[in-house]
């Protein structure tokens, strides 16, 4: 049975998550490859959430949707004002604490999808941690990211 798993992270509860895990066709514990969703700024994390569920029990992956509440805004550029907090880092904690949940969801690697400022978001995080990303695709970014912007 597939189950949807909320959750927040610990450095700042405003950033909250929502990790879907589809239901196993085999009784063996199975290591779930997962897809990251980025929202863009209208923030329907649970439309998005949704729009994937399918895809997540054809592929067998789990699913992890981010929230960026409103007063951050800037996810799609990767940091607000100060430049030490840094919305891929952010994204980086909140995996490895769900994870330790989670034992199931394999985070080594990742697919990564964005729409609108989630598309920009994306582009920026496969320039700063490539290593990490299986694959991504970006729906209607706005403008092309390039590097150094």
């Amino acid at each position: 049975m597939s189950k949807t798993h909320p959750g927040s992270y610990s450095g700042n509860p405003a950033f909250t998550y929502t990790l879907y895990i589809p239901s196993s066709p085999s009784s063996v514990t199975t290591l779930f490859p997962l897809a990251v969703l980025i929202h863009g700024l209208s923030r329907k994390t649970e439309a998005m959430l949704n729009d994937y569920k399918d895809f997540s029990q054809q592929n067998q992956c789990a699913l992890f949707v981010p929230y960026f509440p409103g007063q951050y805004s800037y996810h799609k550029m990767i940091s607000e004002s100060d430049p030490s907090f840094r919305f891929d880092r952010l994204l980086l904690h909140m995996l490895d604490e769900m994870k330790r949940v989670h034992k199931q969801v394999d985070i080594s690697k990742f697919l990564l999808h964005g729409y609108s400022a989630g598309g920009r978001f994306v582009h920026r995080f496969a320039y700063l941690n490539a290593s990490r990303i299986l694959g991504l695709s970006i729906g209607a970014p706005g403008e092309i990211t390039l590097i150094g912007k």
